[in-house]
């Protein structure tokens, strides 16, 4: 059994190989152990089918629980927060229309505004102020709206309190390279006796720009072996 001198897979020169396929290649060597099947690597020797057992995985952070003084907004989603704040927004703003139109219809006092506004606002708080309103279809909208604010805040106190005694909240490890691309804060590294052959090949040809981001922010770490690490 042989071992090549220089750790190294090889490197396709113009169809002449080094390392580890050039062995096979000027048949130096009948067989050899650990070499990925590439499209050029196919060109100079035959690949056996084999399953191996992958000894190599990608490992990232544990998840970590959350920040709990940010706990009062987990309960929504930032859509639903969306959603909540624009429906503040709409429903002031057609109670003062309605409001509007049945003082120049009765002549009755209308409102501003910023009153239909804040009394909106104020019902999501959990404040009850005075309703703004004696039209009747004014009224059926504050109806309506104070229903739509019992359902937000019962379903917001639920879910605070279980974020705030459970602390279930996490972070959420990256799943994909695009996950990891877009990940706040983030940095990913290889070993440096591992960037060579397949995955310096894989990472420097391939075209798709998740996969160029992360090429471009690798950082590779000098290494002894496969358990030491060197100082840069």
């Amino acid at each position: 059994m042989l071992k090549e001198p220089d750790n190294s897979w090889g490197e396709d020169t113009k169809g002449i190989w080094s390392g580890l396929m050039g062995y096979l290649q000027r048949e130096d060597v009948d067989m050899s152990t650990i070499a990925v099947p590439t499209a050029s690597r196919l060109k100079a020797a035959k690949f056996f089918r084999a399953y191996p057992t992958a000894h190599v995985t990608i490992v990232s952070l544990r998840p970590q629980p959350l920040p709990r003084h940010l706990a009062f907004i987990r309960p929504f989603s930032s859509t639903v927060w969306a959603l909540v704040m624009v429906s503040i927004v709409v429903w002031g703003v057609m109670l003062w229309l309605f409001q509007r139109m049945w003082s120049q219809v009765t002549g009755g006092p209308g409102i501003r505004v910023d009153t239909a506004l804040l009394y909106i606002w104020g019902s999501v708080l959990g404040v009850q102020p005075k309703v703004p309103t004696s039209a009747v279809s004014g009224q059926v909208m504050v109806g309506s709206w104070l229903v739509y604010c019992l359902v937000i805040y019962t379903g917001f106190e639920s879910e605070l309190i279980s974020h705030l005694t459970v602390n279930k909240a996490r972070t959420r490890p990256p799943e994909t390279l695009e996950d990891l691309v877009n990940a706040d804060g983030w940095k990913w590294g290889i070993d440096s006796w591992l960037w060579t052959g397949v995955p310096l090949e894989y990472f420097t040809r391939h075209k798709d720009p998740v996969v160029v981001e992360i090429y471009k922010n690798l950082e590779v770490s000098r290494t002894l072996n496969k358990n030491f690490l060197l100082p840069d």
